[in-house]
């Protein structure tokens, strides 16, 4: 989650973010990733209250843990035949006190199992009509 309270001129909503997460009574940690790049790491955590953290009490570096790395990185001809393009929209022409233009922002990419089949499924966002 990343939280920009500004949205635009004279335009802003709280700046405390509110984390709804349904049912669940505890997270098992929380990672803040703060400008200046140091980072705060919070382990198990209890729901329903409010926490306060301040960037002075974050670290520079985290011990780094292995993942495994899904093969279209490993092998990038997995991916060779797919090509962005962007659209031409230009979000400032529809809204002029937006903060930054969300829409050329790339494609998403994301991987799962969405089959069940023990791979990871890789799915790609795109523009408008793409």
């Amino acid at each position: 989650m990343e939280h920009l309270p500004t949205r635009g001129f004279e335009s802003t909503v709280d700046h405390r973010p509110l984390i709804g997460l349904g049912n669940v009574t505890q997270v098992d940690s929380i990672r803040i990733n703060w400008p200046l790049g140091k980072t705060t790491l919070l382990g198990t955590t209890e729901v329903d209250q409010d926490l306060w953290i301040s960037a002075s009490t974050a670290v520079s570096k985290l011990e780094k843990t292995t993942k495994s790395t899904p093969d279209f990185v490993q092998n990038p001809k997995v991916l060779a035949d797919y090509k962005h393009t962007e659209n031409t929209f230009v979000d400032f022409d529809r809204d002029r006190l937006t903060f930054q233009m969300i829409s050329t922002q790339g494609p998403c990419l994301c991987t799962a199992d969405i089959n069940n089949d023990g791979l990871d499924d890789v799915y790609i966002g795109g523009a408008k009509d793409q």
